[in-house]
C-alpha cells in the first residue's frame, strides 16, 4: 500500500484499540490495576511491625542467596545522592565584637533556605575559624588578620563529613565504616554487628584555643544529610535493618572448595537456613537500631533505643528493610539531648528543609 494508506490503517487500528479499552474500563469490572498510592501507614502495634520486618528480611535473604546461583555479589550497593537544589541566599555579615580597628564582619554558610543552617567544612564566628580537613578538626585565630595562626589541631581519626557552630558549641559529624553498629537494645546492653556508624562530637569552644570535648553520640547507619534550626540539629541517617549476627556461606565452605559447585551450593543452603532461623528467633528490639552516648573523654558509653515501633512510617507500596532515620538533637546545652526520632522504611534519600518542614525523597 502507499504511505498514506498505511498511515490510515495504523490510525484506524489505534482508534479501534482505544475504543475497546475505553469500553472495557467503563464496564465496572475490577480487572484494572489499582492506582499507585504514596500514603504512609503505621503498624498496628510492635508485633505487627516485627512481622512486617521479618517478612521483608526473609524475602531479602532468599533473593540474596538465589543470586549466588549466578555467582554474583548478593549485597548490592548504595549510590550517590543529590541534595535538592535551591537558590542560595546571600551571605549575612554579622558583627562579633565592638570597637577596635580590626574588621570584625564575617560571612556565614550559603544556604538554600534562610534560617536553616547547613553543615560545612568551614565555620567562623569572626574571631576564630573552625575547619574540618580529612580527619582533623582545626581551630585558627582569624582576627586581626595579621595574627592569623593555628591554635588547635584535633585528629578524630575518622573522616569528617561536616560541622556546625552555634552558642560556643562546635558539632562535628563523622562517618566510620569499621566500628560496630549497636542494635538489639535490652536494658543497658546493646548487641553489635559490623556496619557504618554516624558519630557526632560536641566541643565547647568558649575558649576557642582549647576546645573541650563534652560528648560523643553514635548512630548506626550512613549520614544522608543534616540541617540546623536555632539550637536543633536534624540528622538524616540511612540504616539497613538486619539480624544482629547474620552468617555467610563462607562459614560453611571449606578452604579450597570455592570451585566445587556442589560444596558451594550446600554451603549456600546451610547459610540460608541458619539466617532464616535467626530471623524467626529475633525480637523487635534485636532488629531496631540503638544509639550510644559517651560523656566527655573518660565517660562510659550508655545505650538507648534509637526509635520505637510507633515512630516508624511504612509506604503502602514498597517497604524493604532500609530505614531513613530522622533524629532531632537539642544543642542548647553543652551536652546534646535526643529530643525526638522518627523514620520511614525507605532507602537512600535526598534531603531538603524549610523553616517549617523537612522533606525526604527516595527512589
Amino acid at each position: 500500500p502507499n504511505p498514506m494508506t498505511a498511515r490510515t490503517l495504523r490510525f484506524l487500528a489505534l482508534a479501534a484499540l482505544l475504543f475497546i479499552v475505553s469500553c472495557h474500563s467503563g464496564d465496572g469490572s475490577s480487572d484494572a490495576p489499582p492506582l499507585f498510592s504514596a500514603r504512609l501507614v503505621k503498624s498496628v502495634d510492635a508485633v505487627d511491625l516485627e512481622k512486617r520486618l521479618k517478612a521483608e528480611l526473609t524475602r531479602r535473604y532468599e533473593r540474596q542467596y538465589t543470586s549466588f546461583l549466578y555467582w554474583g555479589n548478593p549485597m548490592g550497593g548504595g549510590g550517590d545522592v543529590a541534595v535538592a537544589g535551591g537558590e542560595s541566599q546571600p551571605p549575612t555579615n554579622n558583627p562579633t565584637m565592638d570597637g577596635g580597628n580590626a574588621d570584625t564582619s564575617y560571612s556565614e554558610t550559603n544556604v538554600q533556605e534562610r534560617g536553616v543552617d547547613e553543615g560545612d567544612l568551614v565555620k567562623t564566628d569572626g574571631a576564630y575559624i573552625y575547619l574540618a580537613r580529612g580527619t582533623h578538626f582545626f581551630v585558627l585565630k582569624a582576627n586581626p588578620a595579621v595574627e592569623t595562626a593555628l591554635v588547635s589541631d584535633t585528629d578524630l581519626r575518622e573522616p569528617i563529613n561536616e560541622l556546625y557552630l552555634a552558642n560556643n558549641l562546635v558539632t562535628v559529624i563523622t562517618t566510620s565504616y569499621s566500628y560496630p553498629v549497636m542494635t538489639g537494645f535490652a536494658g543497658s546492653v546493646a548487641s553489635s554487628r559490623s556496619g557504618p556508624v554516624t558519630r557526632l562530637y560536641t566541643y565547647d569552644v568558649s575558649t576557642a584555643a582549647t576546645p573541650t570535648l563534652t560528648a560523643s553520640i553514635d548512630f548506626p547507619g550512613t549520614l544522608r544529610g543534616s540541617r540546623r534550626i536555632n539550637t536543633d540539629i536534624y540528622l538524616i541517617i540511612n540504616h539497613t535493618i538486619d539480624i544482629p549476627s547474620p552468617v555467610s556461606l563462607w562459614d560453611y565452605l571449606n578452604p579450597g572448595s570455592f570451585y566445587d559447585r556442589d560444596a558451594y551450593m550446600r554451603a549456600r543452603e546451610q547459610a540460608l537456613a541458619e539466617n532464616l532461623k535467626r530471623i524467626e528467633e529475633a525480637t523487635l528490639d534485636d532488629l531496631l537500631p540503638a544509639y550510644t552516648v559517651t560523656l566527655s573523654t573518660a565517660g562510659t558509653p550508655s545505650a538507648s533505643p534509637a526509635i520505637s515501633y510507633d515512630g516508624i512510617y511504612i509506604p503502602e507500596f514498597g517497604n524493604g528493610t532500609d530505614l531513613s532515620l530522622v533524629v532531632r538533637l537539642d544543642i542548647a546545652g553543652p551536652v546534646p539531648l535526643i529530643a525526638a526520632t522518627s523514620g520511614v522504611l525507605s532507602s537512600w534519600c535526598s534531603v531538603y528543609m524549610s523553616p517549617e518542614s523537612l522533606y525526604l525523597t527516595s527512589d
